[in-house]
């Protein structure tokens, strides 16, 4: 479906999602290195008289050098973070493929409510005008009437009901494609859904497989471990070059 493309690459938040994946990838490149050197100049205003001589100025530059442990605890955290900022972008593609496919079936469901409704009400108005005509000629009562006026004014509240589903299921369809949500959308005349013959069991283990928030957990939970590595080790000194 051509709707799923768009939306893989107009969805809002698929593009957060990919900016923040981005994001975490650079930090975790520079986790292990070094911190920037300290460069310090110190200019007097008086001379002064050293055993090399007059000195005016004084020009220095240090180096911080934590603990390796530390670095690698940090670097292991960060890219673990990346790993799983990226498996939650993964799911949020898949939900929003997912979406995308029940709104438009969605909306072919709509669609045919309409249809049916519509063609409830035409019948119905025909069979009023009949009954009218009976009660003219006495074969009727009023009461039969009002019963198929009745019925006209409840699928005349359903029909409204289904333009309301269809307008906001539109809208909705419409902002998981990153558009306007009053961006026109015709909905579908006919569907040729092609249903796998998956078990119970089988969907479970699919999932439990291939799941990619199930991946963003177990990565999660190892990069806080590695961050409680990273507090543990921060309370040792740096050494100064």
């Amino acid at each position: 479906m051509a709707l799923e493309q768009i939306a893989l690459t107009q969805n809002p938040g698929l593009a957060r999602l990919k900016h923040s994946y981005g994001a975490a990838l650079a930090r975790s490149e520079y986790a292990d290195k070094l911190p920037d050197p300290t460069v310090m100049t110190n200019v007097f205003g008086n001379p002064l008289e050293t055993a090399a001589g007059s000195q005016r100025a004084n020009f220095t530059v240090s180096q911080a050098i934590p603990w390796l442990g530390r670095l690698n605890a940090r670097e292991q955290s960060q890219v673990l973070e990346a790993l799983a900022v990226h498996a939650e972008f993964r799911a949020a593609r898949l939900r929003v493929v997912a979406d995308v496919r029940s709104a438009w079936f969605r909306l072919f469901v709509i669609a045919r409510q309409i249809d049916t409704t519509e063609a409830n009400q035409e019948l119905l108005e025909s069979l009023i005008e009949v009954a009218n005509a009976r009660v003219a000629t006495g074969a009727a009562t009023q009461g039969d009437v009002l019963l198929g006026t009745l019925e006209l004014s409840r699928l005349e509240e359903q029909l409204l009901t289904y333009r309301q589903q269809e307008i906001s299921t539109k809208a909705l369809l419409n902002r998981l494609l990153g558009r306007s949500a009053v961006v026109p959308v015709d909905s579908p005349d006919e569907l040729n859904p092609s249903l796998p013959e998956w078990t119970h069991p089988m969907l479970v283990d699919l999932a439990l497989a291939h799941q990619p928030e199930i991946d963003a957990a177990r990565l999660r939970t190892q990069a806080s471990q590695w961050g409680i590595e990273v507090a543990r080790l921060s309370r040792r000194p740096d050494f100064m070059l």
